[in-house]
């Protein structure tokens, strides 16, 4: 999810359909192993909704953290660096920190 607003949360649900149709015709073994709710506003009501209505919709798939907005992604690219490289100790840095962490154990349960 690329944001927590209305437009972000119906483009996810066009990529969920177009996975659908890739995992009948191509790959069936393809599957969803989370959501991640990104550059969300946790001040702000309609951010707060819009998250809401994808936890009771996906349920378990929506990760129990999220990315908030922040200044420092927009200034990554100026410094040529990731966010784990630019803003390490930010809360956009620790996010994604603790998405590898959960990928790594949800694999290795898979294994």
């Amino acid at each position: 999810m690329t944001s927590a607003e209305f437009l972000a949360l119906k483009g996810m649900q066009e990529l969920l359909i177009t996975m659908e149709r890739v995992k009948r015709r191509l790959n069936p073994r393809l599957e969803l192993i989370g959501i991640l709710p990104t550059l969300y506003k946790h001040r702000a009501l309609h951010s707060q909704e819009v998250l809401a209505a994808v936890r009771e919709k996906y349920g378990d798939k929506v990760y129990d953290f999220g990315v908030t907005d922040s200044i420092r992604f927009a200034e990554t690219p100026l410094a040529g660096q990731s966010i784990l490289q630019y803003a390490r100790e930010s809360d956009g840095a620790k996010a994604y920190r603790a998405l590898a962490v959960k990928v790594m154990e949800n694999h290795r349960v898979q294994d």
